[in-house]
This record gives C-alpha cells, structure tokens and sequence, in this order.
C-alpha cells in the first residue's frame, strides 16, 4: 500500500496508509478530504492520533478501521474508543508484543476492541481476512 503524508485538501483514498507530518493534527474532513491543524497538543501529543480518529469516526462511521500500536503515552485510546462508538473496527497491537505498552493497555482499558495481535500478525489479518470483507 502507498504511504503518504496528505497535503491539505487531498482526497483519502482507499487502499493507501496515511500518516500526519510533523508536528501537525491530521483531520479528516466532511468532504473526505485531510486538513492539517496547528491546533494544541492533544495528550502531550501534535500530531495526536486521538485527533485523526475522532475526526475520521465522525466522517466514515462504520466503514472506518482503525489501528492502534506500541505508543508511550495514552493519546489514541478514547479515539479508538469512538471508532468503536460510531460501529468501526478496532485493533490493537498485544500489548506483550510492544515496544512500548502504555498506548495499548490504555486503549484497553477504555474498550474492547475487535481484535488484539502481535505486530508481525496485523499485515495478514488486513490483507486476507478484514479488506477482503470491505471490498
């Protein structure tokens, strides 16, 4: 899958990875487009991913996969927990298999996710068993 930084105004498109330049919130758009925000840290966090889930949870509901992996602080746990709200799939790195634990123990402690997999197990489980089910 192609991996982008998404300049402003710029179409998501399905089957591509998107990731938040430096020091700037990713938001998702009504219109399916990405804005980027300058906006104050979001759990000691800029770019927060708590930002890019609340915002794409608001905009794609229950089309929307999300995935959260090792992190050293809580920011992605209550965006987790709105993607799984709005009817979005949730998945978490097993936090026995991460670098860092502190962001996937609290996601789980905030909800129950879909599902929880080691890193090197999320690839395939994408690929083969949740996209296929999106097509």
């Amino acid at each position: 899958m192609p991996v982008l930084e998404p300049t402003p105004g710029q179409a998501a498109l399905p089957g591509h990875v998107y990731l938040a330049p430096a020091n700037l919130h990713l938001v998702v758009e009504p219109d399916r487009t990405f804005s980027l925000s300058g906006s104050p840290l979001v759990q000691y966090s800029r770019p927060s991913i708590d930002v890019l889930f609340l915002s794409a949870a608001d905009v794609y509901g229950p089309r929307l996969a999300a995935l959260l992996v090792t992190g050293a602080n809580k920011d992605g746990a209550f965006g987790l927990k709105t993607v799984k709200d709005a009817g979005g799939y949730a998945m978490v790195q097993d936090p026995a298999d991460s670098f860092v634990d502190t962001m996937p123990r609290a996601a789980l402690a905030l909800c129950q996710p879909d599902m929880v997999l080691p890193a090197n197990e999320m690839s395939g489980f994408l690929t083969n068993t949740l996209f296929p089910l999106c097509a």
